[in-house]
């Protein structure tokens, strides 16, 4: 048997979704060669690869979200729905369990979260591939942190001896790392840094700090 309208809602959402094969199968943790065959028909997936599959062509926050929100056609009402007919279940049925697994997603990334404290203090590493979130005990990755604390060096690669103009002035321990940055090229890398965010974004005051998270929470809620 082949499935013909449900591959073509696939096609068609990973397309509008610009997104790959390899990515779609990455993120639903199935091979591109099964991704591959449910598009060309040939295969209709089990509710286990449906439901990941349906999330992450359908409604969820990442890149394209707020153009997703507005488009109804793309809402992933129209995979469950196709899916249901194929299999001659109940729509409603495959929602209420949709709706359970969406639910048991978004516990489990508020778990992997830890406490809102480290979520607001850049306390995280986040995948680009895939969105998964994991908490560190440094925030490494939030370059005005790395940029302004004095616990530790910051490198830059290793291509460049950093360390030589030093010389004088470092221990024969920090002249190994060749690579140091020192506190004149942070804090000028640091300015151009700032510069170029202030004049692209705009700067978060406390009240609208707070109504940014509020967002950020409900729509967690409808991913």
């Amino acid at each position: 048997m082949e499935y013909p309208d449900f591959a073509l809602l696939i096609k068609k959402y990973r397309s509008f979704r610009k997104k790959t094969v390899y990515e779609v199968a990455e993120f639903v943790e199935v091979s591109p060669t099964y991704i591959s065959q449910i598009e060309n028909g040939k295969k209709l997936p089990s509710k286990k690869v449906l439901f990941p599959l349906v999330r992450f062509l359908g409604l969820k926050n990442d890149k394209g979200y707020w153009e997703k929100v507005v488009n109804d056609e793309f809402s992933g009402t129209n995979l469950l729905e196709v899916y249901a007919k194929y299999k001659n279940i109940s729509v409603s049925d495959l929602y209420h369990e949709y709706s359970d697994y969406v639910s048991s997603e978004i516990r489990k990334n508020l778990n992997e979260l830890g406490d809102m404290e480290k979520r607001k203090n850049n306390e995280v590493s986040v995948n680009k591939k895939n969105g998964d979130i994991e908490p560190i005990k440094k925030p490494y990755f939030d370059l005005e942190w790395l940029l302004t604390q004095d616990q530790y060096h910051v490198f830059y690669g290793r291509r460049y001896n950093i360390q030589n103009l030093n010389k004088d002035k470092i221990s024969i321990s920090e002249f190994s790392l060749y690579n140091i940055l020192n506190d004149i090229d942070i804090k000028i890398i640091k300015g151009l840094i700032d510069a170029y965010i202030s004049n692209k974004y705009l700067e978060l005051t406390e009240e609208n700090h707070k109504n940014h998270f509020s967002k950020e929470w409900s729509l967690l809620r409808i991913r």
